[in-house]
């Protein structure tokens, strides 16, 4: 059983944890749980310690003695909590510029449209009366 762990180590484990929250979109509940279960954090890892058996099936033994042993400390919360952070937003500033670019490009692909004289339809509804409009 491990009783210490690298400050390397723990790095890698507190991004492993945020990138796996950031990634299944659960920013916002894992900080709340997190800040809710701050003041019993060592109580927290003890619990991790004891369901190890049932943790064990998704991760291997080592990495949940690990991840225990990172929670233990409150100053790695901290950590864990600010790298969260950071990584929701630059996942939000990489969303809003894919956006704006996908926004310029029906645009342009809109104007290029009615350039050439393709009849342009915005809703299913204005295609569908024109399917049927008298000519």
């Amino acid at each position: 059983m491990l009783t210490e762990i690298t400050p390397e180590r723990r790095d890698e484990i507190i991004e492993w944890l945020a990138k796996q929250v950031v990634k299944r979109g659960l920013s916002t509940p894992a900080v709340i749980f997190v800040e809710m279960s701050r003041p019993i954090s060592f109580i927290g890892s003890q619990a991790v310690q004891f369901f190890s058996p049932f943790i064990n099936v998704a991760l291997n033994s080592q990495l949940s003695s690990e991840i225990a042993l990172v929670m233990e400390d409150r100053k790695n919360i901290d950590r864990l909590l600010d790298r969260i952070e950071e990584l929701t937003t630059e996942q939000d500033r990489t969303e809003r510029e894919w956006r704006k670019k996908e926004k310029e490009r029906r645009a342009r692909e809109l104007a290029e449209r009615k350039a050439s004289g393709i009849t342009v339809t915005n809703t299913p509804a204005k295609f569908i009366g024109n399917l049927f409009k008298r000519k």
